[in-house]
This record gives C-alpha cells, structure tokens and sequence, in this order.
C-alpha cells in the first residue's frame, strides 16, 4: 500500500482498506451489501500523454483464497457521490481520488487488489497489507 504501481496509462495508489459494514450512504440513497462492505480507497492518476477513461471495473478485490470479486457501483457511488461511481475520462497529469466498494461474503480476508487498465487484462496485483 501506499506504493505507486503503473499499468498502461494509469498509476494507481492504494491508501487504505476496511470492512465498512452492510450499509452504505445517506437515507434515501442507501445500498445494503448480500454480506459485508469491503472499501478499498484509491489514487488513480493518468500518467501518458493523451486523455484516458478509468471505470470501476479495472479494479478487483482478492481474498486469501484467491477468489475475485467485482466493485458494486451502486455502494461506491452512495458511499462517495462526487465520484460519479468511478466512470470518468481523465486528462494526462490529472487523477481522482476516493473509495471503491466490493460486496463479500461476511469474515472475507481481502488481501490485494487487481488494477488493470481495461476490462481484458488482469493488470497488477497490489497487496493491501
């Protein structure tokens, strides 16, 4: 954590991770998980030379049985609005920063995260640790 990692245009920055309950956001605009709220906060900043589009997606959760799971926008989204659900083209030099939300099972260990820079690539692996 805490270390720039590089993958395409992007550099991505893991700053913390916590089991966030099975709620998230302000009533009315609430998300309840199938079983608990892993957030996984993130820099990504755009490292190339032309404008690139980052989405939720590039960015998968791992537990210590190797099992991955996909981000649930609608949680991240509730849980930090002026994210936009992480869908956002961004210019070179420029980044975003903020929580991205994974819905696990409850007593899930969340080790490390994938981060790639489109949906076809398995990217790098970020312990959280």
């Amino acid at each position: 954590m805490n270390t720039p990692v590089k993958v395409g245009s992007f550099e991505y920055t893991v700053t913390g991770s916590k089991d966030v309950g099975t709620t998230v956001g302000a009533s009315p605009l609430t998300q309840t998980a199938q079983g608990t709220f892993i957030e996984v906060d993130l820099t990504i900043k755009n490292v190339g030379n032309s404008a690139v589009t980052f989405l939720y997606n590039y960015v998968k959760l791992v537990d210590a049985s190797g099992k991955t799971f996909d981000a649930d926008p609608t949680a991240t989204l509730y849980a930090s609005p002026d994210q936009s659900a992480w869908v956002a083209a961004i210019n070179p030099g420029n980044g975003l920063a903020g929580p991205i939300l994974f819905d696990v099972p409850p007593g899930t260990k969340a080790v490390s995260v994938q981060v790639s820079d489109n949906a076809f690539s398995t990217g790098q692996t970020i312990n959280l640790d």
